[in-house]
């Protein structure tokens, strides 16, 4: 009996992995997710996971990475809490929460809590510190992300009651001043 090939497509392949990836460090923790257990959810060898990825490290930075390129903030500093809140809630009802997931239950790990800092740095706090500019902006951009991620936390982790239930133009009307405090 003859067995059947699979057909080799590395960028199939390599999305196989980082899903893997994804659900892996979306329900245990870094410590408890190995190479070997997402290579056998993506079922590939360990070897393909480190020639795609290099390393668990790099993996588990690259999920909690919000994909795709990074927005432009307004250009109009007064425009951005409104602007940041209302992108913050949409699409609502498709909300990928991987991310979440994975610093929720990783970030006791001092490996991937370093990971984490570093990402969030370079992902977030450098970029937005330019964008508020001044002596502080490193500060408040630290400080943004924190009230950001707390309030994402809350609402799509947790289910933290009115911060799920609540209408989205009153989360706009309550934190867009909020989160434009930070930049202002």
């Amino acid at each position: 009996m003859e067995q059947a090939v699979r057909k080799r497509d590395a960028e199939a392949t390599r999305q196989s992995i980082f899903q893997a990836a994804r659900t892996a460090f979306s329900h245990a923790s870094y410590d408890q997710v190995t190479l070997r257990e997402i290579a056998g959810m993506a079922e590939v060898d360990v070897a393909l996971v480190v020639r795609y990825f290099g390393s668990k490290e790099e993996l588990f930075a690259g999920v909690i990475t919000l994909s795709g390129p990074q927005p432009t903030p307004p250009e109009d500093h007064s425009l951005y809490g409104e602007w940041m809140v209302r992108r913050m809630l949409q699409p609502e009802p498709h909300k990928d929460i991987t991310h979440l997931l994975a610093l929720h239950h990783s970030v006791t790990n001092p490996r991937a809590a370093e990971i984490i800092r570093e990402v969030m740095r370079a992902r977030f706090i450098e970029p937005m510190s330019r964008y508020i500019g001044g002596p502080d902006g490193e500060l408040r951009a630290a400080l943004l992300l924190s009230a950001l991620a707390g309030f994402a936390m809350m609402r799509w982790v947790v289910e933290l009651g009115p911060a799920t239930t609540t209408e989205r133009e009153k989360l706009v009307q309550f934190l867009a001043p909020a989160i434009q405090g930070y930049i202002d």
